[in-house]
């Protein structure tokens, strides 16, 4: 099954890179600012984003890797 990249982060594909993996990279369908749960802690707004994002590229045809970071 191939490999998607939620993402179109250039640090995010160089760590890919690495590891020698075939994927596409492709800019996930979240707004960020709406997605975002109020109140929540730094750790749960960063994985429901990351999880968002994943759900965004999701169909069934191959895997999806997301992530977020919070600053």
């Amino acid at each position: 099954m191939p490999l998607i990249l939620a993402s179109t982060s250039i640090y995010r594909r160089e760590l890919l890179d690495r590891l020698s993996l075939p994927y596409q990279a492709l800019p996930h369908r979240v707004d960020e600012r709406q997605e975002a749960p109020a109140g929540g802690s730094p750790e749960e707004i960063a994985l429901h984003l990351a999880v968002a994002k994943a759900k965004s590229l999701a169909d069934g045809t191959a895997h999806v890797l997301a992530s977020d970071q919070l600053v």
